[in-house]
C-alpha cells in the first residue's frame, strides 16, 4: 500500500499506495498524492475503476488461496501476499470488518514468514484499515511502529509514513504535531529527491498552520508549494492549492486575495 496524497480530504493512503506518499494533496489514509488537504484520513481514496463484482472475484480468489495456503504444513510467504490481495478488495468493497481482519492476519504471516521490508507494510496497511474507520489511536500505532522499524535497521522514516502521521494528527486537530510531521515528511521527500510530494507535503504544512489560526505562516508554504505545482505542471494540485490558499486569505480577513484565489 502507498501512502499517497490528495487534493481532498486528509486522510491516510489507500491500501493500494500503501507505501505512497500520502499527503497534502494526498488523501493518508494510506499513501495519497495531491496538493489537498492532508494525507491520512478517514476516507479513502476512490477506487480504481473495477467495479464491485470485479472486486468481489478478487476477495473471492484471495480467500481461497488464504484457505489453501494455511492447509500447508508450513505456509509459505504467500499467505501474507493473499491476505494482501483480500484486504485491498475488502478494502474498496466497503467492508471494514473483512479487511481488518486480513489486515491482521497479513501482519501475523508477514512476521512470520518475511522480511522488515514486508512488516512495515503490513503495519502501514493495518494504519490504513484503521484511518478508513476513524480509528486515529490505532492508526498512529502501526505507522509509528514503521518509523520504530525504520529507526531499528539505522534508516530514515519513509516521507510517505511521516506524512500520513501528520494527517492522523491533523484529524485529531492535533495541529502542532502534525505540523512536526509535516515538516519531517518534507526534508525526507528532500532527501529522496521527490520535488512534486516535497511541495505535497510543504502544502500541509500551510494548510494546517491556518487550521491552527495562523493565516500568516501557512500563506508563504502554500504559496512555495503553488509554484513548484505550476512549474511542475500538476494541474490538478495547482487548483487544490489556489483553493487552500482562498481560504487561508479569508481567514486572514484579505478577502481580495481569497476572492482572486478561489477565481483562479
Amino acid at each position: 500500500m502507498h501512502g499517497e496524497r490528495t487534493s481532498g480530504e486528509p486522510r491516510v493512503a489507500s491500501p493500494d499506495r500503501a507505501d505512497a506518499r500520502g499527503g497534502d494533496g494526498a488523501d493518508a489514509t494510506t499513501g495519497t498524492d495531491a496538493s489537498g488537504d492532508g494525507g491520512a484520513t478517514a476516507g479513502a481514496e476512490t477506487p480504481p475503476e473495477r467495479g464491485a463484482p470485479a472486486y468481489e472475484s478478487v476477495l473471492a480468489e484471495a480467500e481461497a488461496e488464504v484457505a489453501s495456503w494455511r492447509a500447508a504444513e508450513d505456509p509459505p510467504e504467500m499467505l501474507a501476499h493473499a491476505h494482501r490481495r483480500a484486504l485491498k478488495a475488502a478494502f474498496y468493497l466497503g467492508r471494514p470488518d473483512v479487511a481488518r481482519r486480513h489486515a491482521f492476519e497479513g501482519l501475523r504471516a508477514a512476521y512470520e514468514h518475511l522480511d522488515r521490508a514486508e512488516r512495515r507494510e503490513a503495519h502501514n496497511d493495518l494504519a490504513v484499515v484503521f484511518g478508513a474507520q476513524a480509528l486515529f489511536p490505532e492508526a498512529l500505532e502501526q505507522l509509528w511502529r514503521v518509523v520504530h522499524l525504520c529507526e531499528e535497521e539505522g534508516s530514515p522514516a519513509p516521507g510517505s509514513v511521516l506524512n500520513n502521521l501528520g494527517n492522523v494528527y491533523l484529524q485529531q486537530e492535533r495541529h502542532d504535531d502534525a505540523i512536526t510531521l509535516f515538516q519531517r515528511a518534507v526534508e525526507r521527500f528532500r532527501a529522496e529527491g521527490d520535488e512534486a510530494f516535497v511541495a505535497l507535503a510543504t502544502a500541509n504544512v500551510g494548510r494546517t498552520q491556518v487550521l491552527a489560526g495562523r493565516p500568516a505562516i501557512g500563506i508563504p508554504s502554500l504559496d512555495a508549494a503553488l509554484e513548484t505545482f505550476e512549474r511542475l505542471g500538476r494541474s490538478d494540485d495547482v487548483a487544490a492549492t489556489h483553493a487552500k490558499l482562498g481560504h487561508a486569505h479569508g481567514v486572514a480577513g484579505a478577502r481580495s486575495r481569497a476572492r482572486r484565489a478561489f477565481e483562479r
